[in-house]
């Protein structure tokens, strides 16, 4: 089984959220997300431009002994989808808005 130097980085600023760190090349994605900080999830992680799946393994991306992957996550109103009736105030029903720009 061959070893390969896992770094992860933040689509956004770049920075590295995990890595170099030597790992099996048949760690899936899954687990690399499991290694990420929770402050964001669902992670979503990308090799150059091609989002993987949580079940392909570093193996079928890497062509050396590194690999470097892309980690970006949705944002807040993604998660907030699911929740719209708690978002919801009903007082603010009839609110109106001011004309633009007043």
């Amino acid at each position: 089984m061959a070893t390969i130097s896992v770094t992860v980085k933040r689509s956004t600023a770049g920075e590295t959220l995990f890595g170099p760190e030597d790992l099996s090349d048949s760690t899936t994605m899954k687990d690399i997300i499991a290694k990420l900080p929770v402050e964001a999830n669902p992670w979503k992680i990308s090799v150059e431009s091609i989002l993987a799946t949580p079940t392909q393994k570093l193996s079928d991306f890497a062509e050396g002994s590194s690999l470097e992957l892309t980690a970006s996550s949705a944002p807040a109103w993604e998660e907030a989808k699911g929740h719209s009736q708690a978002l919801h105030d009903p007082s603010l029903k009839n609110l109106k808005q001011p004309p633009f720009g007043a």
